[in-house]
């Protein structure tokens, strides 16, 4: 009777697909979470500089504060002209995160609320249009806080030049 019993023995090849295929899909959900949570802490972090930004510069527009250091001279920036910066950020929105580079600003804005920007006109590496030139910005809050990254989206020169008429 027990004769014609076969046993079975499970595949051990199918064991070790499917484990595979379960931690496959592990590394893959892990990768994705990761991206995702890097990118609203990127998105986070941008709106949070934008609100600095923006009370340090309703601070100098109130407060007639601002100064602007470039080109070796300081020029008080009062008015409508307070704002221009503070708009071409907010227009551009975030660019890369970077360390500012060794040598001195092209230009530094002082708010007048402990706040500064530091502005360098940089050429930039790895952006996916024909632009070559660009900003780089780091910002100091009035607690400390640094926000540091470059853009293509505006040039220097242009910006100063809007800042000091």
């Amino acid at each position: 009777m027990y004769e014609r019993v076969r046993v079975c023995h499970r595949s051990r090849p199918r064991e070790s697909l499917l484990a595979g295929g379960v931690l496959l899909c592990a590394v893959i959900f892990a990768v994705v979470a990761a991206m995702a949570v890097y990118s609203c802490w990127y998105q986070l972090r941008f709106r949070q500089f934008l609100s600095d930004l923006s009370g340090s510069t309703v601070y100098a527009y109130q407060n007639g504060s601002l100064q602007m250091e470039a080109d070796g001279r300081t020029v008080r920036v009062e008015g409508e002209p307070v704002y221009t910066l503070y708009q071409a950020v907010a227009e551009d929105g975030p660019g890369r995160l970077v360390e500012p580079p060794a040598w001195m600003p092209d230009a530094v804005l002082t708010y007048g609320d402990g706040s500064s920007l530091e502005l360098w006109g940089v050429e930039l590496e790895g952006y996916q249009t024909n632009v070559k030139e660009g900003v780089l910005l780091r910002y100091v809050d009035p607690a400390g806080t640094v926000y540091c990254y470059d853009t293509d989206g505006f040039r220097l020169s242009p910006l100063v030049s809007q800042l000091t008429s």
